[in-house]
């Protein structure tokens, strides 16, 4: 039994889940990515794991988005601990107070994202923050559907495809579930953050805490902070730390993110949360936008209705998909190296280059924090002032 064609594969796990054999186990594949495995003693070549596997759809390129909004959280703690406005925080919080339970992505102990069920307030920190690693969604598609026969309410947060992926399970549509599908850059190799990590250290087992997105200094500038059990701590701009650099260019992304079918604005969620990249406020209530704000994309009645009932909570304004569009390459087209370079790459990566060298080699021109950042930041700040007056 063949699912699908192994560079469009996107892990997604939903072969794993629907299989009614249980033939077929999520492993670690090439570059750490995942990757299905068939037990073929198990398989009774239904077929049904190939038929529903969302990398076998045809691509949809008709755009669904039906409103566009800038909004932060009205909590500043909220917001800061968040990588972009804290909009998911509110939306996740609704829901669970409506007898509802919310799936999304958490850090394990060895640090690789799972996805999990959450169904009190308290733990939903569990979900904040970019994870920047492919999670592993082992058996959340199944357990989102026990919730919802169950008749809970459920917010399930994933990328692109692993929301494709829980509709094409599930084969219909319920009432009570609701999805958050994310604007997604790609999803780096586990490996490679093990390795950089054990060059900036010793082992990701003596890591605490990692924060991809710390807001320090800023949230648009940002860094990458890595707190150690000793009591250390690695910070860099994100522009500087090697591993997020090849993230943001493609180079370390899975081989199916480079040539991703769903950077477009066709949206499996019914609300797609984002970084609002290239933001600029048009009145004095947005001028605070550089503590960090989401894009947020309405696509269905359900989208609207979950907005409806958080707008009390955020600062909010309208914005248009044009430029939304313009700040998220994401919904335009995937971020893709040439192939050769990319294989290039790898081949350095497995003959035992480090990630410093690697960034070093590909990326000879990196970005560099500009001069006078302050004054550009305030400009953009009160940009707003200057647009009223023309």
């Amino acid at each position: 039994m063949k699912i699908c064609d192994y560079s469009v594969c996107t892990g997604c796990g939903a072969c794993a889940n629907i299989c009614p054999t249980q033939a077929i186990k999520m492993t670690i594949g090439l570059h750490d990515f995942i990757y299905p495995h068939i037990n073929n003693e198990l398989c009774c070549n239904c077929g049904l794991c190939s038929a529903r596997c969302p990398a076998n759809a045809k691509p949809i390129n008709s755009c669904n988005v039906n409103k566009v909004y800038a909004a932060w959280n009205k909590n500043k703690q909220v917001r800061a601990n968040s990588s972009s406005g804290g909009v998911f925080n509110i939306i996740a919080e609704k829901i669970i107070s409506d007898f509802g339970v919310v799936a999304g992505a958490k850090w394990t102990n060895n640090f690789h994202p799972e996805h999990c069920l959450i169904e009190n307030k308290e733990k939903l920190f569990l979900l904040n923050g970019s994870k920047y690693v492919q999670s592993d969604t082992a058996n959340i598609y199944s357990e989102v559907k026990d919730a919802l026969k169950k008749g809970k309410n459920v917010l399930f947060s994933g990328t692109p495809c692993q929301n494709h992926a829980l509709k094409s399970y599930l084969g219909k549509e319920y009432n009570n579930l609701y999805q958050i599908d994310l604007v997604c850059h790609g999803v780096p190799s586990y490996d490679m953050l093990c390795r950089h990590i054990c060059e900036i250290k010793s082992s990701i087992n003596k890591v605490v805490d990692i924060k991809f997105r710390y807001k320090n200094p800023y949230w648009d500038y940002c860094s990458v902070k890595i707190d150690f059990t000793d009591g250390s701590s690695y910070v860099k701009y994100t522009s500087d730390d090697s591993y997020f650099t090849l993230f943001n260019i493609g180079y370390s992304l899975r081989d199916s993110c480079r040539q991703c079918k769903y950077t477009n604005t066709y949206r499996y969620g019914d609300i797609t949360l984002g970084d609002y990249w290239g933001y600029s406020p048009n009145s004095s209530k947005m001028r605070d936008f550089q503590k960090g704000i989401s894009l947020i994309l309405v696509n269905s009645l359900k989208g609207e209705e979950i907005l409806d009932r958080i707008k009390g909570d955020l600062i909010i304004e309208p914005s248009t998909l044009n430029q939304a569009i313009k700040g998220n390459r994401s919904l335009k087209m995937p971020f893709s190296p040439p192939e050769g370079e990319v294989n290039e790459f790898w081949i350095d990566y497995e003959n035992g280059m480090t990630v410093d060298e690697l960034c070093k080699k590909y990326v000879p021109t990196p970005y560099v924090v500009p001069k006078l950042l302050w004054l550009r930041r305030l400009k953009r700040k009160y940009k707003w002032v200057i647009k009223k007056s023309e």
